[in-house]
This record gives structure tokens, C-alpha cells and sequence, in this order.
């Protein structure tokens, strides 16, 4: 990952839903003495699925032409913007953040979207509705208008692509 993410540090909120190892005694054995206490693992609390489909953790496009060429297809696959919590890491872009932007690729990436508005609409619903993502994006200036990817970088780690041209 180059250094063109911001990564929100979630750790706060990460410390308070860790499980916690939980120590359990065994009765002692006829004729024998007590055992050391043993550990017995609590039950995993916030483990996160996987948001998005088999093999897509490659996360957002690493150059605009790649941008403007995954949208020309359609809409690409996405993480799950309802199954984000604190378990996740996740990392902001900008659209300004990609290099190699080449003359006339924003037209290209404004008609792409616009060829996908109404699944774009729908996405961006969903992150105004995870109230931890709408809280995110207003921390940094942005709104879940501005969003226009949800790209599943590993099974835990997310990147939201936000459109800030103006």
C-alpha cells in the first residue's frame, strides 16, 4: 500500500470489542492435586466477514486509466458497505490521490459513473445508513455522496474512494 491512504486509527474502538481470554479452573483429580489454571478462549466477539466477493481484495485502482476502465465495464464488485464495523481498518482516497491522470480521463470517469448512477445512488445510501462510515467521511470533509468505491483491499481492510473534485 503506498503512502496515498490516510488510515483511520480505530484502535479505541477495536480495544472495546476484542474478546478476552477467560480462565477457567479444573477440579482436581481423585488423589491428585489441583491443576494450573487453564486458559479457555471466549468466544470470538467482532469477527468480520469478508465484505466483498471471492478474490476481490485487490483494492482501488492504482492508476486513473484503471479507474475510468473498471467503471467503463459497469459497476465493479464492492465491499458491503452494512457488514463495516470496527473490526475493519479503513483507509481513504481521493480521486486526486491516484496519479497518471491523462487529459480527458475525468470526462471519461464522469461519463462511467453516470452510466452507473442509479447502483452508485444505492451504494451511497447504504454508507449514509452505517452510522461508523457517514461519522468517518464527515471527520474528513466528505459525505457519503462523495463516495464513489468501496474497494475490499483484505478480508478486514477497506478503501473508500471519494470523488473530491470539485
Amino acid at each position: 500500500m503506498s503512502t496515498r491512504t490516510k488510515t483511520l486509527s480505530m484502535t479505541a474502538l477495536l480495544a472495546a470489542s476484542t474478546s478476552v481470554a477467560a480462565v477457567a479452573q479444573t477440579a482436581p483429580e481423585e488423589g491428585g492435586s489441583p491443576t494450573e489454571p487453564a486458559l479457555e478462549a471466549a468466544p470470538e466477539v467482532g469477527m468480520t466477514p469478508d465484505t466483498a466477493a471471492p478474490g476481490m481484495t485487490s483494492g482501488a485502482p492504482d492508476t486513473f486509466s484503471e479507474l475510468v476502465s473498471i467503471f467503463e465495464e459497469g459497476m465493479p464488485e464492492m465491499a458491503d458497505p452494512a457488514v463495516i464495523d470496527t473490526g475493519y481498518v479503513i483507509d481513504t482516497l481521493t480521486l486526486s490521490d491516484i496519479p497518471d491522470q491523462a487529459a480527458g480521463e475525468s470526462e471519461s470517469l464522469d461519463l462511467a459513473l453516470a452510466d452507473v448512477e442509479g447502483e452508485l445512488a444505492a451504494m451511497q445510501d447504504e454508507i449514509a445508513a452505517n452510522d461508523m462510515l457517514a461519522d468517518l467521511l464527515e471527520a474528513q470533509g466528505f459525505a457519503a455522496e462523495d463516495v464513489i468505491g468501496i474497494f475490499a483491499a483484505a478480508p478486514d481492510r477497506v478503501e473508500l474512494l471519494v470523488d473530491d473534485r470539485a
